[in-house]
């Protein structure tokens, strides 16, 4: 839990984004660097980690901060967490380019 409080307080904290060239969040990088512990269900804790980030940011806060929508948020939210793990090579995203989509793993 207090794993979620310190991404609340960050995600209140960072610089606003939401342009064509900066979209909503992209500033915003949550790396699951323990992934290969969790791989066989890694989309149902990624999941769980975006549904409980969005329940703790609240909707005054998002229109305040990021004038959009909660589920607007929330959807944006989802793009930016990405898996990393040493052992297991297909666990390591691709960061691309802002914009793109981050769960499409490489394959090595």
């Amino acid at each position: 839990m207090n794993d979620i409080l310190f991404l609340k307080d960050v995600i209140r904290n960072l610089a606003a984004t939401n342009s064509p060239q900066l979209p909503l969040l992209s500033n915003l990088f949550i790396i699951a660097s323990q992934a290969h512990i969790v791989e066989d269900s890694i989309d149902k804790f990624l999941n769980r980690g975006k549904e409980v980030i969005g329940q703790q940011m609240s909707e005054e806060i998002i229109e305040h901060f990021y004038n959009t929508t909660k589920d607007v948020f929330v959807e944006a939210l989802s793009k930016r967490f990405f898996t990393y793990s040493l052992e297991k090579p297909h666990l390591r995203v691709s960061f691309g380019p802002v914009g793109s989509d981050p769960h499409s793993l490489d394959k090595e």
